[in-house]
């Protein structure tokens, strides 16, 4: 495992292809939580799914976009994490997320933002998958977007809330590998 005082230096070095925004974003927190680099099967299956590791990574290929968000364009395991971290923080669900310590403090710094600026503080990351996109980065972010931008029939003064953006900044990844981005099988 890599002790590197320098994640970014680090990752920049072993996936050269992944935009430094990306790294920041979405690998650097999980840097630091479980070290580098990415290996099949321990802690970051959670995060780049199962059986996926480094060589992975090296494969995506990066692009940034601005797109109109709906929760159409979500892969049902994309959408399920959405929808379940809306449920736990907008009805009061009982949820595997609800024993995510810091879950709805970050759920309410996203709606707060979302509210005041209209967009995201930082893209979310997608990634390409063969029934929509994957949420690798930005489900807590997502899931207040949906939520005040309307799409969540939920009764309360915040929603909907009209200056949130249909069009919101993602990184969105693909694989050369052919294989689902997030494959929890």
């Amino acid at each position: 495992m890599s002790e590197s005082n320098n994640p970014m230096a680090t990752i920049r070095t072993d996936t050269p292809n992944t935009p430094d925004d990306v790294i920041d974003i979405w690998l650097i927190p999980h840097f630091k939580r479980f070290g580098w680099p990415p290996i099949p099967g321990n802690e970051w299956r959670y995060i780049l799914g199962l059986g996926n590791g480094l060589a992975w990574l090296q494969s995506l290929t990066w692009a940034k976009s601005t797109i109109a968000l709906s929760p159409k364009l979500l892969s049902p395991k994309g959408l399920e994490t959405v929808v379940t971290l809306s449920r736990t923080h907008l009805l009061g669900e009982t949820t595997a997320i609800s024993m995510i310590s810091d879950s709805y403090a970050r759920f309410r710094r996203c709606c707060d933002y979302l509210k005041q600026h209209g967009r995201f503080p930082r893209p979310i990351i997608l990634g390409t998958s063969c029934d929509g996109f994957d949420v690798l980065d930005g489900n807590h972010r997502l899931a207040a977007y949906f939520y005040l931008y309307g799409y969540f029939d939920v009764e309360n003064e915040e929603t909907p809330v009209l200056n949130v953006s249909e069009q919101q900044e993602v990184w969105i990844a693909n694989s050369p590998m052919g294989r689902m981005l997030w494959n929890s099988e």
